[in-house]
């Protein structure tokens, strides 16, 4: 009785990690959050892209047993800071730490200039975007000179089997990439 319960309970959990393997999720969309200790993975399982909680997003390869960290944003213990009385009286800052990742449009402190609705680091309880994953730099770093496109929202992250993640605008039907890790085949 005691070989019949142990080799029942591993069918269980062997069919446990199958499930979850098969039902881990690759994709963000606009709307969605992506908390603390929460993992975005690969469709192939290999590549998972982790908000850790030091408030750094990091993407890692796990392979044949290994695991290896391939892109990160750099951002462990990030905050910004904003003067404190909207008066004009400002007497120190605010401090901001980012809650979760997200879409989120970034909106200047000091005008009325706001950014395309992008990838970003921010904060729950003022919706302010902490860090923002720029697409009009990486835009002009990675399309021919004259064909980046106009829109540069972004409202789906993937973790793609290639290893890369990528932010892509689909609002026109046709997908095109604006932000990505640029880490295709590593």
């Amino acid at each position: 009785m005691k070989k019949f319960s142990l080799i029942l309970l591993a069918i269980s959990l062997f069919q446990i990690s199958i499930v979850s393997a098969a039902s881990a999720k690759s994709m963000l969309y606009a709307g969605e959050t992506l908390e603390k200790g929460q993992v975005l993975t690969s469709s192939n399982g290999i590549y998972s892209l982790i908000w850790q909680t030091d408030n750094n997003l990091v993407l890692y390869k796990n392979y044949n047993g290994s695991t290896t960290s391939l892109w990160s944003s750099n951002t462990v213990g990030y905050y910004v800071e904003t003067p404190k009385g909207g008066d004009g009286s400002y007497y120190g800052y605010d401090r901001h730490y980012p809650d979760y990742v997200g879409f989120g449009i970034m909106k200047s402190i000091y005008s009325s200039q706001t950014w395309p609705q992008a990838l970003g680091l921010i904060e729950r309880s003022t919706g302010m975007v902490v860090y923002r994953f720029a697409p009009e730099n990486w835009t002009k770093a990675n399309y021919a000179s004259g064909s980046v496109p106009s829109d540069l929202t972004g409202d789906v992250l993937n973790v793609q089997d290639d290893g890369n993640v990528v932010v892509y605008n689909t609002k026109h039907g046709n997908w095109y990439p604006v932000w990505a890790t640029n880490t295709a085949g590593r």
